[in-house]
């Protein structure tokens, strides 16, 4: 009785005791395989194919390979930054970072945590869809809590000065402070207030006559 040739192996020609050889690398070679280069098992994509293998090896978790008849494991290519690649055998990139978090290269997941390749956004920070750093709220805002997408407008009556703040501080006295401040306004000559938090300039007091 005949047996079909091993996988992973070739067998070009009757008469055969044994397989002639291995599969070329960028090939696999089901079982009966008649080629070293069967031309209907390149490998393929999300995957790469040494000497020898009877199936694609697929890519790991964090990387993609959009091209066939790779060989070797370095063919995967790392999921570019803001992006991640989940699980095995990717072609292509999943998607964009989940908005709240940062993706650095070879993320496999789009809400990575105390990762290498990736974690929440921190605080005094924000993280859009897609991005691969925190990007620094900027005067005139803050950000109180991890994980924010946006920036929180500095309140009237408070001041957000210099980037990255995580929290807004009263306006000072004899000052005001409007929506998303960053520098706080003295009341003008001739008023005057003791008091903090004022949002205007119409809250500083004229000075009394004499």
């Amino acid at each position: 009785m005949c047996t079909p040739c091993l996988p992973g192996r070739f067998c070009d020609q009757p008469g055969l005791i044994e397989p002639n050889g291995v599969c070329s690398a960028g090939y696999y070679c089901p079982v009966g395989s008649s080629s070293a280069t069967p031309l209907n098992f390149s490998c393929l994509e999300g995957g790469y194919c040494p000497e020898g293998v009877a199936y694609p090896i697929a890519c790991p978790p964090g990387t993609y390979n959009p091209a066939i008849s790779s060989k070797r494991l370095l063919d995967c290519l790392s999921c570019p930054p803001g992006m991640y690649c989940d699980g095995e055998r990717n072609e292509q990139p999943d998607g964009y970072c989940k908005a709240g978090f940062f993706c650095t290269e070879g993320s496999s997941t789009p809400v990575p945590f105390e990762s290498s390749s990736g974690d929440i956004c921190p605080m005094g920070h924000f993280c859009p869809e897609g991005s691969h750093v925190p990007l620094p709220c900027a005067p005139g805002s803050f950000a109180a809590r991890v994980g924010q997408e946006q920036c929180t407008p500095c309140p009237a009556g408070y001041v957000c000065a210099g980037y990255q703040q995580v929290s807004p501080r009263s306006c000072p006295v004899a000052h005001y402070c409007t929506a998303n401040s960053s520098t706080p306004v003295p009341c003008p000559a001739g008023s005057y207030s003791n008091r903090t938090e004022l949002t205007s300039e119409s809250e500083c007091s004229l000075c009394p006559p004499g």
